[in-house]
């Protein structure tokens, strides 16, 4: 497998991250996330009311469930913020929440969440930040983290050393609140300094010539039929190694078929497809599934 370009994200399973690291974005992002069926009508009421008070929006109610709509299939099509898009991704929240369990949700949430610095995801942030696997943080390391999901560069921890800190303490307040940790535990954790790895972590580079046509179209179309004729290129041009009589061209052929399955995927997510529904029934009128 090969990489279209550099992608800062390691996908994980949810039994690899810890329970603390899990809670600390439940008790900050989201905490009546096992509660709710997609929106959280107290959290609704709640910022509707600040934001009516201040004149402008100054408090979001997105749930994880919304968050994973905004970043996996929710097409943006108006601003951020409208209450068009945020239709959108509640009409897509509830069918994710029929779709998937919570723990399912949680699981992508924590692998497609925007943590700065250019990583996706928790496991590709704590390698970034401290040089280790997500299954090796500490409660401080992964408060950092939950901090990162409302501002990544606001509280960039090599950029804002003392926002990130305030940012963590407060993260470990909330998880004492909801009963996540203990008093005694996330004072201790409070008092640890911040300890960063010396380097960013970037993935390893490689080399595919199965690539090189996927590169070649890298200025995707902004319509899907637009996207199936450039698809259709990447499937059928030639090779270098491997001439379209040979043995290997099948083979050659099947690992074109997950890159464009994967562009796919990562262009519904930005929003450069026009419909996702439509795109997929496609896509499986290919064959590509």
């Amino acid at each position: 497998m090969g990489r279209l370009e550099t992608v800062r994200r390691v996908n994980v399973p949810l039994s690899s991250v810890p329970s603390f690291v899990r809670q600390a974005f439940i008790a900050t992002e989201d905490r009546r996330f096992y509660q709710h069926g997609g929106l959280d009508w107290r959290g609704f009421f709640r910022a509707l009311a600040t934001n009516l008070k201040a004149g402008r929006t100054r408090e979001g109610f997105s749930t994880i469930t919304m968050q994973v709509a905004r970043n996996t299939f929710a097409v943006r099509k108006y601003p951020p913020r409208s209450l068009r898009q945020k239709l959108t991704e509640l009409r897509l929240s509830r069918l994710i929440e029929r779709s998937l369990t919570k723990q399912q949700i949680l699981e992508t949430y924590l692998n497609v969440i925007y943590l700065g610095n250019g990583t996706y995801g928790i496991e590709a942030a704590s390698r970034d930040l401290f040089g280790k696997s997500v299954g090796r943080l500490s409660l401080a390391e992964a408060a950092t983290l939950a901090g990162l999901a409302k501002g990544p560069s606001v509280y960039a921890p090599r950029r804002h050393p003392e926002r990130a800190i305030a940012r963590r303490n407060l993260v470990l307040s909330l998880m004492v609140r909801e009963r996540y940790a203990t008093y005694e535990g996330a004072t201790r954790a409070q008092s640890e300094p911040l300890r960063l790895a010396p380097a960013e972590w970037r993935p390893p580079q490689d080399r595919s010539y199965a690539l090189d046509p996927v590169r070649a179209t890298a200025a995707m179309p902004s319509t899907f039929f637009g996207f199936l004729r450039k698809s259709w290129k990447i499937l059928n041009s030639p090779c270098p190694t491997v001439p379209p009589n040979a043995a290997g061209w099948r083979s050659e052929r099947s690992k074109r078929k997950t890159f464009v399955v994967a562009i796919a995927g990562e262009l519904i997510a930005a929003g450069k497809l026009a419909s996702f529904a439509q795109d997929l029934a496609i896509l499986q009128a290919m064959g590509i599934k």
